[in-house]
């Protein structure tokens, strides 16, 4: 009967170790199949979709490459939160498992699955920053591209001397405006960008102080406000898009290797 008993605890420790042994693999199984597409999305800087140091930026182009970003890295996201679920789930299971004297024969193996989803989780949480600056950057250069194709129509209808057109494009422009400084305004967007967004946030208020001036007929305020309005977009042109290329490059860069590291780690290296 003892030796019966024996048994039983023994195949009872077995089934459970064997059951986060196998939702282990599972999860690090789906995890390390969406690697490619991690990294692939990782290594887009959505930023070069727009070149705004160039006297005429291809507005129509650079919506084009964001809308083809957009969902690619929105669903990157959403498989590193899916495996994120599942690994920790396994790893609570396993470390669970492990602490269980039925699973003693099984400690080594189940250890050795705790490590390994512990730096699958470490990697993914990495690819995740990643992922989200990437997102922030899509969302920003968004709200830029509506704002200035707004600011476009505002110059149009003032070339033709509409003051009253330009005027009703005033409310919606300074919105966009202030979404763009909003979205710009990210911790892991380059600090180029803050710059920049200043600079739009002038042009808002500047903007409409020059539609105002014009319509009240009062010539000195109209000078004084088209000074600070070119003022800011004097601004908007200095803005130092290499150097935010080059921030955004670093940062994928560092995440995606810390990503690649700690994926080698969950493959049993």
């Amino acid at each position: 009967m003892g030796a019966a008993l024996v048994a039983g605890y023994l195949l009872a420790g077995t089934a459970v170790a064997g059951n986060s042994i196998t939702a282990c693999d599972k999860a690090l199984e789906a995890t390390l199949a969406h690697q490619d597409q991690v990294i692939s999305t990782l290594e887009e800087n959505p930023l070069r979709a727009i070149n705004l140091n160039g006297s005429s930026p291809d507005l129509g182009g650079a919506g084009l490459a964001l809308s083809s970003f957009a969902p690619r890295v929105k669903s990157a996201q959403a498989l590193v939160n899916g495996d994120l679920v599942a690994l920790r789930a396994a790893q609570e299971s396993a470390q669970s498992a492990a602490q269980s004297p039925l699973t003693l024969p099984q400690r080594a193996a189940l250890d050795q699955k705790v490590k390994r989803t512990r730096a699958a989780i470490l990697g993914l949480l990495s690819a995740e920053r990643g992922l989200t600056a990437g997102d922030q950057a899509v969302s920003f250069l968004q709200a830029l591209l509506v704002s200035l194709m707004d600011l476009d129509a505002l110059a149009t209808a003032l070339n033709k001397d509409d003051v009253t057109g330009a005027a009703a494009l005033i409310p919606r422009l300074q919105q966009e405006l202030a979404t763009t400084v909003t979205s710009g305004q990210q911790a892991d967007l380059p600090p180029q960008l803050s710059q920049l967004t200043q600079a739009f946030s002038s042009l808002g208020v500047d903007t409409r102080s020059v539609i105002d001036a014009l319509q009240a007929h009062d010539a000195a305020g109209y000078g004084r406000s088209l000074a600070q309005m070119q003022s800011d977009l004097k601004a908007i042109s200095a803005f130092d898009q290499a150097g935010a290329n080059s921030w955004m490059d670093q940062l994928s860069g560092q995440l995606r290797d810390e990503y690649n590291a700690q994926m080698m780690v969950a493959q049993g290296h």
